[in-house]
């Protein structure tokens, strides 16, 4: 956090919001994504039961699971623990990365691109 607010930094930098504004701001959109993200975990592994498919050795399915757990741990921390500091956004820069990549590569059930 320190980095972004002193005052040498360039005219980009003094147009940000505050940075607890965007940490609140980042917390509030996991908390709605997370139920979300929930029911459709749900309604993925009910469709997928009943698959034909081999399903089971497909990472998307496991990957998703990961990523639901970091999204999970980190409202977990900032809920329950009451731990707001940067290294709890660390979880969340790990959950983008780990959707993106997961979103990225090709899998045998899932054609997204």
């Amino acid at each position: 956090y320190g980095l972004l607010k002193r005052p040498d930094k360039q005219a980009l930098y003094k147009k940000l919001p505050p940075l607890e504004r965007m940490d609140n701001l980042t917390y509030k959109l996991v908390a709605t994504g997370v139920p979300i993200m929930t029911v459709g975990l749900a309604l993925g592994f009910v469709d997928v039961a009943g698959a034909k498919s081999s399903w089971k050795g497909d990472f998307h399915l496991y990957g998703s699971f990961v990523v639901w757990i970091i999204f999970a741990t980190y409202l977990g921390i900032r809920q329950f623990a009451g731990y707001q500091s940067a290294k709890v956004n660390y979880l969340l820069i790990a959950g983008v990365v780990f959707s993106v990549l997961l979103y990225l590569l090709p899998s045998t059930i899932h054609h997204f691109l």
